[in-house]
């Protein structure tokens, strides 16, 4: 297995992370989590959801989920990185007299491959987040497959990654550098789409996008002209009773105004913050479960 935290060492700062039209209003996130919040998305209307966190590190997001998802919710970091862990368990009781409670977040040992063998189980997830970590996979499509499984019918992945324009050559993906920046190990937009069609997911919905500049000469010949860009996506994994015809029509749906923070309209994709969408019927279905 790779070890992601000595490849990411000189990671640049914030390459994966998009920048955020998202604000909210919960009185108990610390002005730390706001800043942070700030640089990134995190999912809407999440009080009272489990959450995953592939690759939590030393337990950032986490924090941030638990503020989130409330006294109701779940949290789950799971990391490879025994230090990393260390540093989210000894913060915890801080974190909880910060925010008043204590939050359920635990952080468990293990491959972001092999989630089952962490303790995840099949259909326990609600939401699964991540920040530039199934790029330093080495086995990606089995990521995809593990998140897949732990979601319940109409669960959701949500995450921010960087893709490519195009394959990277054996050059490009075995380059050390280049790989701890997330550039050896993007993805093309088009293996992706393919890798989670096949797996069973919707089709994902860009929330943000922007391109990854590589300005240091040398990286820059390496990678001729092929272009990347960090994207935050969210995919959903269909309710069997969504896989029909009838369910691949568009639909028209309004919002209610039942997040939080968000009464009078919502954002579903990068179109931004809308009352009316127009989507297909499937992940109207899926949307509805997630927000029950």
């Amino acid at each position: 297995m790779v070890n992601y935290f000595d490849l990411t060492k000189t990671l640049k700062p914030q390459v994966c992370m998009t920048e955020s039209f998202f604000s909210f209003s919960h009185s108990h996130v610390s002005s730390y989590q706001l800043l942070s919040a700030r640089s990134k998305l995190y999912p809407l209307g999440i009080q009272g959801k489990r959450v995953l966190d592939l690759g939590c590190g030393s337990g950032r997001d986490c924090y941030i989920a638990a503020a989130l998802v409330g006294t109701s919710g779940q949290v789950t970091g799971i990391d490879m990185t025994d230090d990393q862990l260390k540093v989210a368990c000894e913060n915890l009781p801080v974190y909880a007299q910060a925010i008043g409670y204590t939050p359920n977040v635990r952080f468990v040992t293990g491959y972001i491959e092999a989630l089952a063998a962490a303790g995840i189980e099949k259909n326990s997830i609600d939401i699964c987040i991540s920040n530039c970590v199934i790029n330093l996979s080495p086995d990606k499509k089995m990521v995809l497959e593990g998140v897949y499984e732990a979601l319940v019918a109409g669960g959701e992945l949500h995450f921010a990654d960087v893709y490519a324009s195009a394959r990277l050559p054996e050059s490009v993906r075995t380059h050390q550098v280049l790989f701890g920046e997330c550039i050896g190990g993007a993805l093309s937009t088009e293996d992706f789409l393919n890798i989670t069609k096949r797996i069973g997911f919707t089709l994902p919905l860009k929330l943000q996008s922007s391109a990854v500049d590589i300005n240091d000469p040398e990286l820059l010949s390496l990678v001729g002209q092929t272009t990347f860009q960090s994207i935050t996506y969210r995919l959903f994994k269909l309710p069997s009773i969504t896989k029909s015809p009838i369910n691949d029509r568009q639909r028209t749906a309004t919002y209610n105004g039942g997040i939080v923070g968000c009464e009078s309209d919502y954002t579903l994709d990068q179109v931004g913050k809308r009352l009316v969408f127009h989507v297909k019927g499937y992940l109207l279905e899926s949307i509805r479960l997630l927000m029950l």
